[in-house]
């Protein structure tokens, strides 16, 4: 994660992310055409977006947009699929000074050119950040 600080209502923001996927390693029953017969044990991507800041208190929420690309590959997957990926930011922040926050993070991430087979994925974690700029 990068942060920097281009007004004090408004961050850029530059994040990567590498996960793990659970996937059933069984094959997909014919019943059910929603669920990919073809699915990733690993995801991963990277994208930059801006995020408005209510930076009143010590106690920061933001929320923000992110474009970028996601790769699935592994599991079940003969390759890798690379998608560009929309990204809803939305997290809490406690600054313990003007640069350094501690905080959780929600992201759910839309891989738009692959909407019917891997429609979204959910990211929730805990961040230690510095905070540069403004």
């Amino acid at each position: 994660f990068y942060t920097y600080g281009l007004t004090d209502q408004f961050n850029l923001l530059v994040e990567g992310s590498f996960a793990l996927q659970s996937y059933v390693t069984s094959p997909v029953s014919d019943k059910d055409a929603t669920i990919p017969k073809v699915r990733p044990q690993y995801v991963g991507g990277g994208g930059a977006g801006v995020a408005y800041v209510l930076d009143v208190l010590q106690w920061v929420p933001y929320g923000g947009l992110l474009f970028g690309v996601n790769t699935f590959s592994g599991g079940t997957m003969a390759g890798t699929v690379v998608s560009p990926d929309a990204v809803l930011a939305i997290g809490l922040d406690y600054q313990f000074s003007r640069k350094v926050t501690l905080g959780g993070a929600f992201r759910q991430h839309f891989a738009l050119t692959q909407l019917s087979t891997y429609p979204s994925y959910t990211q929730l974690f805990l961040k230690l950040e510095y905070t540069w700029g403004y």
